[in-house]
Parts: structure tokens; sequence; C-alpha cells
């Protein structure tokens, strides 16, 4: 439990604890760098479902690109929401 949540014990005060934020730039910043963490997981995900092996198999093949199309849609929002956090 957050220091300052009300959980039953102490002043009542919901959320007005002595629970310290950081500043905004630095929770900003730590937000981009999970997202471009995340678009480059995905981007390598994709790279490794293109090299997987289907062995002819039209199933396999169908659902091998379905994958690789969601992964780029996700990789795609994750960079729209980058540049909307500025870079």
């Amino acid at each position: 439990m957050w220091r300052g949540e009300d959980n039953g014990q102490g002043t009542g005060h919901k959320g007005q604890g002595t629970r310290n934020k950081a500043p905004d730039d630095l929770g900003n910043a730590g937000e981009k760098m999970k997202l471009k963490i995340s678009r480059r997981e995905a981007k390598e995900t994709i790279k490794w479902l293109d090299l997987s092996i289907t062995y002819g198999s039209l199933e396999l093949e169908r659902s091998k690109h379905e994958l690789i199309d969601e992964g780029q849609q996700i990789r795609k929002i994750l960079s729209s929401i980058i540049i909307k956090l500025g870079g």
C-alpha cells in the first residue's frame, strides 16, 4: 500500500499522505522510456515472427502474417504515443 492511502488507520485523508511524487518531467521521461522499450520489443517480435518457419502450412503461414500485422499495428500505436509525448 502506498503511503498516504487510507487503510482505515491514521488521518483518514485519502491520498494526501507523505507519498513522494517525482516531478512531471522525470515521470514523463520514464513513461517515454517504457514506451520506447515496448516499441523496440514489438519490433523484435515482428522480426522473429518473420524468421519463423511454417513448413509450408497454410494455416501457420496465415497465423504468422496475422501476428506480424498485429505487431506492426501495436508498434505504430506506440510510435504515435511517443511522438505525442514529445519524442
